[in-house]
């Protein structure tokens, strides 16, 4: 997951420069750009929690883990 977050990393500063600086300066609002990179990070973030949930399901030490760390 850590490569995830810097190619979204990468993409955010790419979305944040072509906001700032277009050559022809038609370039997008800053606002629009934000929202963008906040979509990308929210589907990182379900992509994180249904990884996490399908370990918790599949591995019973995890589970266990898991449980003690919240309830334990």
């Amino acid at each position: 997951m850590s490569t995830t977050w810097v190619f979204l990393g990468l993409l955010a500063g790419r979305e944040i420069a072509m906001s700032l600086r277009d050559a022809g300066g038609k370039g997008k609002p800053i606002g629009k750009s934000l929202k963008l990179i906040s979509r990308d990070v929210g589907y990182a973030l379900i992509g994180l929690a249904v990884s996490i949930a399908l370990a918790v399901a599949i591995n019973e030490e995890i589970k266990v883990d898991v449980w003690n760390f919240f309830f334990g």
